[in-house]
């Protein structure tokens, strides 16, 4: 040990007095290194400098530590927080989709209700047009041969009493001249 320089004892001290605790191994280590790198003795001003730069070396090396810790910590709270709400619009989303499902069905079984009533009015319709037709059919040929006797009747009756008239004027016409003319003969009508 060089007689100049007390003993590692008296650094520690120094150490202990100026941060006001005791120095770790990789602090003894690297304080006696810078020490006999410089020749710089403990009880040198330069050396309390020089324990102070190792304290601000060994805080600033638990710096990036700390922000690696720090910065986990903000992503798990961030991530916490997103779950938190993605949890919340998906139960949003889902109860919007159970509303407009629940309208769906409504609006679907409305549909298929008026969707029925129209059929059912459809086929009530074609049933009344189809009975018509049923009975329109059938219906004609006695209409139109009734029509057609009636007709051939009224033109028999007419015949007849034309023929009928006719003859009778002829022989009240015949009689009423008989005694004018006694020799004439009556002549009788043709058959019309």
């Amino acid at each position: 040990m060089n007689p100049a320089r007390p003993p590692p004892a008296a650094a520690e001290a120094a150490f202990a007095q100026l941060l006001g605790r005791q120095a770790t191994d990789a602090e003894r280590l690297r304080l006696r290194a810078i020490q006999e790198t410089l020749g710089i003795d403990s009880r040198d001003a330069v050396w309390l400098i020089f324990v102070a730069l190792d304290h601000y070396h060994t805080l600033y090396e638990q710096f990036p530590a700390l922000i690696r810790a720090a910065a986990a910590a903000t992503l798990v709270d961030y991530q916490e927080h997103l779950d938190t709400r993605a949890a919340a619009i998906t139960r949003n989303l889902n109860e919007q989709v159970r509303q407009l499902e629940e309208g769906l069905q409504v609006e679907a079984a409305a549909a298929a209700t008026a969707s029925q009533q129209a059929l059912a009015r459809a086929i009530a319709q074609s049933a009344q047009r189809m009975a018509m037709k049923a009975l329109r059919g059938p219906r004609w040929p006695w209409v139109t041969g009734g029509a057609t006797a009636m007709a051939l009747a009224l033109l028999v009756g007419i015949g007849v009493g034309v023929g009928y008239g006719y003859a009778r004027g002829y022989t009240e016409g015949y009689t009423a001249a008989l005694p004018l003319t006694p020799a004439a003969r009556p002549v009788r009508p043709r058959d019309p």
